[in-house]
């Protein structure tokens, strides 16, 4: 389902992306990974800046991404014979049984930020790595496609020559939207508070109506009156129970049976 999803997805933009030559604007960067892209366009990628091994679709390649970075350790790793003399590596085209590597990306070749305007009105933003050649360069077209209702996710699609291999991987969820990371945790933020509010307002209700309960039809009186009083005053108990119980299976005394103390 997911595969069918992606090749709709990709279908759809194709129709519009591949079908006209790129028309780009250059994005400054104000800070690592926030391009500015004008008129008030900031992003923010920081929190896309992990190491994802892709799938390359052909049954022969896959690709190491990280566009902060991928950790020297995990490259040799994956790619124990690549020599990348010092280098920060963007990304990494990897044969499936690892014999072969080659770097398509590094951060000390000038990574180029641009915002693309081929999808009408709703525009997005791409970057630019190369490896370490000179001539006939490989390198890795990252694009950010803002999707508000989608989990992210990373994708291998397609691979085509400008002057050297270009191998496109497309980042594609609500990260990728204007304002990118910093709104979209906004957004998760002001939802945790709003279930805050909703546990804080249900126990006011149920103390609240139980109480009234309690009090005017059950003619309850004294602590009485406060819903399943018996059960919440039991609590601090059971608490200690389970705190005794776990402090007794960790130091392995004997007798592994509950006892209410």
């Amino acid at each position: 389902m997911a595969q069918v999803q992606r090749l709709l997805f990709t279908v759809a933009f194709a129709s519009t992306y591949y079908s006209s030559a790129k028309a780009q604007t250059a994005c400054s960067i104000t800070k690592p990974l926030s391009p500015n892209c004008g008129s008030g366009a900031q992003y923010d990628f920081g929190c896309l800046a992990d190491t994802h091994i892709i799938d390359g679709n052909d049954g022969s390649f896959d690709y190491m991404i990280n566009i902060g970075g991928i950790p020297s350790s995990k490259v040799k790793k994956e790619c124990s014979s690549l020599d990348f003399d010092g280098l920060t590596l963007t990304g990494v085209q990897m044969s499936k049984d690892r014999s072969s590597c080659y770097i398509i990306g590094a951060k000390e070749t000038g990574p180029q930020w641009a915002f693309n305007q081929n999808l009408g009105g709703n525009g997005f933003v791409s970057v630019l790595y190369k490896d370490n050649q000179n001539e006939n360069p490989r390198q890795m077209d990252l694009l950010f496609l803002c999707n508000k209702t989608s989990k992210f996710t990373p994708y291998f699609n397609r691979e085509y020559d400008n002057n050297g291999a270009v191998y496109e991987i497309d980042f594609r969820g609500p990260q990728c939207c204007l304002g990118g990371c910093a709104s979209n945790s906004q957004v998760a933020n002001e939802v945790g508070w709003g279930l805050v509010g909703v546990l804080i307002g249900g126990a006011a209700l149920y103390v609240g109506i139980g109480f009234a309960f309690n009090t005017y039809k059950l003619k309850k009186e004294g602590r009485e009156r406060f819903p399943h009083v018996e059960f919440w005053s039991s609590i601090p108990g059971l608490v200690k129970d389970g705190v005794s119980y776990s402090k007794n299976k960790i130091l392995r005394r004997e007798g592994g049976t509950y006892e209410s103390v």
